[in-house]
């Protein structure tokens, strides 16, 4: 890595701004802002698109672009235009001769006639799928609720001379369930974010992403990995996190970029380095 990012995001820091309010002034997305400090060029479009981006930030941050132009030059280079190509010979300009009027009364009664072709085979799709409906969900519950109420009818006619199962067994056997699932919920690694201001998000769970935007303050979210999580955050002390319901408090501080890993073997918080 050549340092071009470190530098716009140290100049940042101290200025006292956030990577979400760099990316508000420069009307930007925050993963814009997260690419350049990060110095992954790739996702910032193409080349002159990148080498503006890069300018007009380290511009907001207090750099001077001419400064660093021989590092912008070094990260994302000057493409040369691509020589134009030569005009198609005129022959292959000339439109092909219309057709007659005997060939366009010809074809006139098909295209009268396909229209109401669409209308009835999609008059016959909605038909199908009502009728598939019907007989899904239609008369098997009117069954089940009669065959139900015989069945209650019988059982209440007989003698019932068998004792019931003690309220006390029931609970027991109830609680064996719910001690199985929450036993099944907890494995692995579970972790919840609370947002008290706007911050970048990303979030990997077993190695896919599944969050990677900004998000507004008072958004909670909650994540569950069977082998590892983690999270990058745009603004950590506008984030806390509960890993495996046991609150670690705030990420880190205002405007701070911070990454953090929890593993399912050690639910404890490491710190990883910033990219």
């Amino acid at each position: 890595m050549s340092g071009l990012g470190q530098q716009i995001a140290d100049a940042r820091e101290q200025r006292g701004m956030t990577a979400v309010q760099a990316a508000r002034q420069l009307h930007l997305r925050a993963e814009f802002i997260d690419a350049i400090e990060s110095e992954d060029w790739r996702r910032l479009g193409p080349p002159s698109y990148a080498r503006g981006f890069i300018r007009n930030y380290a511009k907001l941050v207090g750099l001077d672009p001419a400064a660093i132009a021989d590092q912008i030059d070094a990260a994302i280079p000057v493409q040369t235009p691509s020589v134009p190509q030569e005009p198609p010979e005129v022959s292959a300009l000339i439109e092909p001769e219309p057709l007659t009027f005997r060939s366009q009364r010809a074809e006139t009664p098909r295209a009268a006639w396909y229209p109401w072709l669409l209308s009835a085979m999609s008059a016959l799709a909605v038909l199908l799928v009502v009728a598939v409906l019907y007989y899904t969900f239609g008369p098997a519950p009117r069954e089940q609720a009669q065959s139900g109420a015989q069945n209650s009818a019988q059982i209440s006619a007989q003698d019932n001379t068998s004792p019931s199962p003690a309220p006390q067994d029931e609970a027991i056997f109830n609680g064996g369930d719910a001690g199985a699932a929450n036993g099944a919920k907890q494995a692995g690694v579970n972790l919840q974010l609370q947002l008290t201001q706007d911050s970048w998000l990303s979030v990997t769970v077993d190695g896919k992403r599944v969050v990677y935007e900004t998000l507004p303050a008072g958004t909670v979210r909650d994540f569950h990995g069977v082998h590892e999580i983690t999270l990058r955050a745009g603004n950590a002390g506008g984030v806390n996190a509960t890993i495996d319901g046991k609150p670690i408090g705030t990420l880190g501080q205002h405007g701070q970029v911070e990454e953090r890993k929890f593993a399912a073997e050690d639910p404890t918080l490491t710190t990883g380095p910033r990219e």
